[in-house]
């Protein structure tokens, strides 16, 4: 269409429906008949198949149709881009602007014949290439050239081989990468001054030279690149590059631009040949230099202003390293290699830099393996290292073949009894055997005790005995109030391990209940009659205890969390002192003048009645049932020139209203920036977890500081003491660079045994200052348990923070067979996970997997999940579950994770984070995994709450990569502005052919939905896979594309667009898969994060990766649980959590002797193993945190609060006590 042409109004291009300004424009070249379309002369079919569809209005597409029309209404707002067109005073619409690109070939343009004739398009007669050098030559004495090459014209580059039949290919290719050793030339060669030229076809060649090395030189012009031929090989004859091909100008524009970056790069190492120039000198210090020695050219700055991130070229470095290798040796020679920047980012050589030796001893298995090609391979497969603890709790599960069971040597005994005894002690005495007393029972009941009674046969409970038990099939619960004239009781009820997340998993301990908030104020009462004894109990004991049972922790039915023992979970809150009676007096207002928080106001915003807005609290009403509050609009939606604003970017506005304590719904954090400094993290993050900032006043003045009246929030630059933090499973380090985010968190120690991974990691981080670990983290424990000494192996006592997502893919979906010794080893790290818990004893813990890691009913006794919370929760660590979904927090992906989380009882649980971004309506119908788990009551472990209210819409995929440039099928593979804008994988002629089958309209179009609608013609649907083929079958999201408006699928390991469970990676306006950029944007990754790899690794890194919204989410809340608040200047002083407890050790046992360990032994009825586990080893395996309070001061604390409770004395009277 061209420029100026009558538009009716609603007119569309029949494949790319609404013709925009961002239009991809083709040639129409297909019909609807079955005959190919034109092919090049290597004959495979011309990728460009085009017809003219109707209004997608019109088409009926069966479900699909029915899908859009479902969230037509919610996806209003993400709208694709209107059309740039001008209204005439005829009425008709124009186009005013249309972006139309020089060339979409994939192929040379010398490769086509024009329509009925056999010449070869342009016309122009080729000669061989050893002719054209002799007449060349022939020319060169006749004019009195001796010194100069000839030039190479309108020149073409491209491959030639099985998968990608003379494709094009960007130059820095060139004996970089495997399987480009070769490439091949088009173009027409002359002299300068010369009108002869000789167009040739197909000259192979692997070498290319760049001119203009040294600072005396500003820029790289093509007249400084050559290229020498096979034919060439023994002479210097070289071809000095001209102009391209008007179709090869998309490869060489980008490449000349990197062949500048090459330039500098050299002339830097040059220039500091004494330094060992590294990765993290190519941000500012890099664009320093360059501005130091040539601001003064015009073409650098040029040059310098095509890369949007002026001062940090490192990923761009990262991302062509093997060029920028082969460029600076051949300059520099053996001078290069000094350098550490080439072992810190080339692919093949990242193995041997930080690579750890394996432990000696380790224990392995071997697996057969069958190979593709049908060899078979033994695999070693070595075995977990585990805690004695940890591996008791595991030993029954599928994998028990692959753990092992490792002791700490002797001088790390010593050290970490030291470390735990701060915190718990025990003295290794079994419990006694669960009693009852049964005499005159009704006239002894009184409140404070526990009673036991027969369950309810009518209730939703099942009895579930936990692995090794021998449950009693009783009911506990500590009474409250008894009603002798109605021979009633209320209790709260005790929960057994098996009530709870534990399940039917083994528990290390047959004497430990939990208070619930479970009460029975508002159902039938116990009877005297139906009580059966009661029993005794230490509050805040030990497994060690002579009571019947101990109680350290209580746990909150609705939330599915362990909180450590407080006073006051011993008496029911319905129970009012004043009546005695059930009840609930009125809570004060818990916020107070200053506070922001979100609420609901729709007198002030009726346009956004479904979302929560931002108000600074003012004044509280006398009665606490209302306030007065400023609200803070959204600078992007009131300010005219704050369009470009960030969503989470406030006004501090004049407009104060009422609001009902009811209508507010949760806190919010503001902080002041000024106008000329950056926003820091979390605030800079598009309001994940309802962090916002302002800078403007009323009038959208700049703020010259903070409103005096606004209590801002955490202030992310103040140095503070910080969680010394061990990132296992670290990846790429999504997770833990977002837990660093939260603002508390400081990774000293990393782990990961894949080298591109741990090199990433290292990569982004600010001076070295992470320790890395590069090898198995069964080697790290196990080095560590034996005490090596080194800077990347911590200590007991080191460690205030653990974090890591174990390995997936035993637990996922997307892996057909579990049931591997891979898979199995895979499994297993869940238990070295906790052996790490076990062995360093950290504040702070969090662990992440996929919703699949919690099993359904039918395979609940064999549920990894439920087993790490025992052995979690038996260490005496307050924990809780979240069920996180990563557009719930601001990340473009549908991705959902299960988090464990998870604090020592000295500090606070942190609470589960609160959703800032709304659940797309779609899932809400679709997704069937809304629940997880099921515990002995019927109910889940975790579901979706789909009503609540948010701060902000989910980001879709358009509204998350908006702002990146179009590059079209991305075959160049370089985006100056945005380095990782490139393919993971090389798209094939046949792939590529597929691709451009599926229509863009309607979105969301796959192959099954398109050949459901009846028009694939039989040519196109011969290039997919034949019918029975899991790819194409109904059910397949094979060669799917991207739906804009809503949320990227979830981020798998490897981009494969014809998957027929992961294949909508297509995008949904451009003819090619999703991007190494875009995939980032998905996975919260920063534009500036480096990836180090091969492109399909650095895909990898981002898709086995935590998405970084959810862990900087995380990462506040384990913060606000630290420092007590996340508001600035309320958090405590934490450095008296480094003051250690003074404990008495002397007359503590060591280890256990073999003889005793026997000797302590229990069978359990249903078969071996140790029901009681408090005869563990006195190194502190057993894992109760609680401390020994003075009795006489505990009991006292009860009778204050009316609860009269029977505690049993200390049995030993060596138990340590805590000394101030």
């Amino acid at each position: 269409m061209e420029t100026g042409a009558p538009l009716p109004e609603g007119s569309r291009d029949g494949r790319h429906g609404p013709i925009s300004s961002r239009l991809l424009v083709r040639a129409k070249m297909a019909t609807m008949d079955n005959t190919p379309p034109p092919t090049p002369d290597f004959g495979s079919p011309a990728p460009v198949l085009s017809e003219t569809a109707k209004d997608p209005a019109d088409i009926t597409l069966g479900d699909a149709v029915v899908e859009v029309d479902d969230i037509e209404e919610e996806l209003e707002s993400d709208k694709e881009p209107p059309a740039v067109t001008v209204t005439a005073p005829d009425g008709n619409v124009y186009l005013s602007a249309v972006k139309l690109p020089f060339s979409t070939l994939i192929t040379p343009a010398s490769m086509y014949h024009i329509a009925g004739d056999k010449r070869l398009i342009p016309y122009h007669k080729t000669i061989p290439e050893w002719l054209a050098v002799k007449r060349l030559a022939a020319i060169g004495r006749h004019l009195g050239i001796n010194d100069e090459y000839p030039e190479l014209h309108d020149f073409c580059i491209y491959i030639d081989n099985s998968n990608y039949k003379c494709e094009l290919r960007s130059l820095h290719l060139v004996a970089a990468k495997r399987g480009h050793a070769t490439l091949y030339l088009d173009g027409c060669l002359k002299y300068p001054g010369s009108e002869e030229k000789f167009r040739v076809r197909r000259v192979p060649f692997n070498e290319l030279s760049i001119g203009n090395y040294g600072l005396d030189s500003h820029a790289v012009s093509s007249k400084e690149l050559w290229i020498r031929s096979c034919h060439n090989r023994s002479r210097n004859i070289y071809y000095q590059l001209a102009d391209p091909a008007i179709e090869y100008g998309r490869f060489f524009i980008p490449f000349l631009w990197l062949a500048n970056l090459a330039k500098h790069v050299v002339d830097y190492l040059k220039e500091n040949s004494t330094a060992r120039i590294g990765i993290e000198d190519f941000g500012p210090k890099f664009s320093n230099f360059l501005l130091k020695h040539h601001r003064r050219s015009d073409e650098f700055n040029a040059w310098f202003a095509q890369c949007r991130q002026a001062s940090d070229f490192r990923s761009i470095i990262a991302n062509y390293s093997e060029f920028l290798w082969k460029e600076a040796f051949g300059v520099m020679g053996e001078e290069a290699v000094n350098h550490p920047l080439w072992d810190q980012v080339i692919p093949g050589s990242l193995m041997h830099v930080l690579a750890q030796d394996p432990m000696k001893g380790q224990q392995f298995i071997i697996e057969a393996k069958i190979l593709k090609n049908g060899e078979k391979r033994d695999i070693k497969i070595y075995k977990t290292t585990c805690t004695r603890f940890v591996y008791r709790l595991f030993k029954d599960l599928p994998f028990q073949h692959l753990l092992q069971d490792v002791q700490p040597c002797v001088e790390v005994r010593a050290r970490r009894k030291q470390q735990l005894v701060k915190f718990f002690t025990f003295s290794g005495r079994k419990s006694p055997e669960i009693s009852a007393r049964t005499d005159n029972i009704p006239n002894g009941i009184a409140p404070g005790m526990l009673i036991s009674t027969h369950p309810d046969v009518h209730s939703h409970w099942k009895m579930e005995r936990s692995k090794g038990f021998v449950d009693d099939a009783l009911w506990y619960g500590l009474v409250q109030r008894v009603d002798k004239s109605r021979r009633r009781i209320d209790v709260i009820w005790m929960y057994k391990p098996s009530d709870t997340m534990c399940a039917v998993m083994r528990y290390p301990y047959r004497n430990e209940l939990f208070i619930s908030n479970h009460c029975s104020c508002y159902e039938p009462k116990t009877r005297f009659d139906q009580v059966l004894g009661t029993h005794t109990v230490e509050w805040g004991g030990t497994p060690e205890t002579e009571a019947n049972f101990f109680v350290r922790q209580r746990y909150d039915i609705s939330e599915k969390r362990w909180v450590n023992l407080q006073d006051n979970h011993l008496r029911c809150p319905h129970l009012t002192s004043a009546s005695g009676s059930p009840g609930s007096s009125s809570s004060p207002c818990p916020y107070l003048p200053g506070d922001t928080v979100l609420a609901v106001q729709p007198e002030i915003t009726p346009a956004h009645k479904e979302r929560l807005e931002a108000f600074e609290v003012m004044t509280v009403s006398n009665d606490e049932s209302s306030v007065m509050a400023r609200w803070l609009p959204r600078r992007a939606e009131s300010d005219p020139n704050g369009k470009d604003a960030l969503p989470n970017e406030l006004v501090y506005s004049d407009d104060i209203c009422h609001i009902s304590i009811r209508d507010i719904k949760h806190p919010c954090y503001v902080r002041f920036f000024p106008q000329d400094s950056p926003v820091l993290p979390p605030y800079d993050l598009k309001g994940t977890a309802n962090y916002f900032f302002l800078r403007c006043g009323p009038a959208f003045e700049n703020l010259a500081s903070a409103p005096t009246s606004l209590k801002q929030g955490f202030d992310p630059s103040l140095p503070i003491r910080k969680l010394r933090g061990l990132d296992l499973f670290c990846g790429g380090g999504n997770l833990g660079r977002g837990l660093e985010e939260g603002g508390a968190v400081k990774n000293e120690w990393c782990n990961d045994f894949w080298g591109p991974a741990i090199h990433t990691y290292v990569a982004n981080e600010p001076n070295n200052q992470v320790k890395p670990y590069l090898g198995s983290c069964d080697d790290l424990l196990y080095k560590a348990m034996m005490g090596e000494g080194a800077s990347n192996i911590p200590a007991p006592g080191d460690v205030d923070q653990i974090s890591g997502g174990s390995p997936c893919q035993g637990f996922s979906i997307l892996t057909h067979n579990k049931t591997t010794v891979q898979q199995r080893k895979n499994q297993s790290m869940v238990a070295s996970f906790c052996s790490f818990i076990d062995f360093y004893r950290p504040m702070y813990g969090v662990l992440e997997n996929v919703p699949a890691i919690i099993q359904s009913e039918a395979h609940k006794d064999c549920d990894v999940f439920s087993q790490m919370v025992c052995a979690i929760v038996g260490m005496g660590y307050q924990c809780q579950m979240g069920f996180l979904d990563a557009w719930s927090f601001g990340a473009p992906q549908s991705r959902s994770r299960i988090f464990l989380i998870f604090a020592r009882p000295d500090v606070k649980l942190p609470e589960r984070p609160i959703s800032s971004h709304s659940h797309p309506r779609y899932l809400a119908k679709n997704n069937t995994h809304d629940k997880l788990g099921k515990l002995s009551n019927g109910q889940s472990f975790a579901r979706r709450d789909y009503d609540c209210l948010t701060a902000f819409k989910y980001v879709s995929a358009r509204e998350a990569t908006t702002d990146l440039p179009d590059i079209g099928d991305g075959k160049p593979g370089i985006c100056t502005s945005h380095p990782d804008h490139r393919l993971s994988i090389g798209v094939t002629s046949l792939v590529q052919c597929q691709m451009e089958v599926i229509p863009f309209r309607p979105y969301g179009m796959n192959f099954s939905k398109m050949l459901d609608s009846n028009t694939m013609t039989a040519y196109q649907r011969s290039l997919f896979p034949e019918e029975g083929k899991s790819r194409v079958n109904k059910q397949s999201r094979g060669y799917g594309r991207v739906d804009p408006r809503k949320l990227f699928q979830t981020a798998s390991t490897t981009c494969v667009p014809s998957d027929a469970f992961t294949g909508t990676w297509t995008h949904w306006e451009q003819p090619r898969p999703i991007s190494i950029m875009e995939v980032k944007r998905a996975q919260g990754f920063r534009d500036t994060d480096v990836l180090i790899g091969h492109p399909s690794q650095q895909w990898k890194i981002v898709g086995n990766s935590v998405a970084r919204q959810v862990a900087v989410a995380v990462g506040l809340s384990i913060r606000e649980a630290f420092y007590g608040s996340n508001v600035a200047g309320m958090e405590r002083d934490v450095t008296v959590l480094d003051s250690h407890l003074e404990v008495d050790v002397s007359e503590m046992g060591d280890e256990y002797s073999e003889e005793e360990e026997k000797a302590t032994h229990v069978e359990e009825e249903d078969g071996p193993g140790n029901a009681n586990m408090a005869d563990y080893d006195g190194e502190g395996e057993l894992g109760s945190f609680s401390v020994i309070t003075d009795e006489h001061d505990h009991q006292e604390t009860l009778k204050r609060q009316n609860v009269v409770v029977e505690i049993v004395s200390p049995p030993d009277p060596k138990r340590a006590r805590v000394s101030k």
